[in-house]
């Protein structure tokens, strides 16, 4: 089963709208979006799972708080 297929669109959206946008780390995500467990000392997080499915990884958590998408498709920064 694919990652995605656990979660409906609204969901996944937030998700990396908490990552992309709010900077939010993946612990939190997953216990305040998924209400899924996050150990404090880390383990599998199922929102890496989701978000490396979009090639979405930590080089680019709270990316779009410092510029645009088109400032950063103007520097070739955001390819996905």
């Amino acid at each position: 089963m694919v990652i995605t297929d656990k979660f409906n669109n609204y969901t996944i959206t937030e998700v990396i709208k908490a990552y992309l946008i709010d900077g939010q780390s993946h612990r939190n995500i997953q216990r305040e979006i998924l209400n899924l467990p996050a150990p404090a000392r880390g383990g599998r997080f199922v929102i890496m799972e989701l978000l490396h499915h979009y090639n979405i990884r930590g080089d680019k958590k709270d990316l779009l708080t410092l510029k645009s998408i088109s400032e950063l498709n103007t520097t070739n920064r955001f390819k996905v």
